[in-house]
């Protein structure tokens, strides 16, 4: 069977909270970036995992994103599955007719 899929990745605040200097895939110096801008050119691919990256807290050097674990495993795993779509509604029940029951015996012929 094949494993599970896994979970979007939470982001720790360390990383939410950092400042970015990260490498373009042309080879320029972007930054300083939020995490949601540095995040959104990764999935841009404006960065990719063998481009370089600084944050203070996060990666205290200039290191690949692949040789950073935490920034590593959020930036590749899944994105959350969108939400499911609302139920249809149903259109409105026409009022049923009540039927008299028979609970109440016929005369027997003579």
């Amino acid at each position: 069977a094949p494993p599970p899929p896994r979970a979007a990745a939470a982001v720790p605040a360390n990383v939410r909270d950092a400042e970015y200097y990260w490498q373009h895939v042309d080879g320029e110096q972007r930054g300083p970036s939020t995490w949601p801008e540095f995040k959104a050119a990764h999935d841009a691919d404006e960065s990719n995992l063998d481009c370089l990256v600084y944050a203070a807290g996060v990666a205290d050097e200039w290191k690949a994103v692949n040789d950073v674990p935490t920034l590593k495993d959020i930036l590749t795993a899944p994105a959350a599955p969108p939400a499911p779509p609302p139920p249809p509604k149903m259109p409105a029940m026409p009022r049923m007719l009540a039927v008299p029951s028979r609970t109440t015996r016929e005369p027997e012929p003579e």
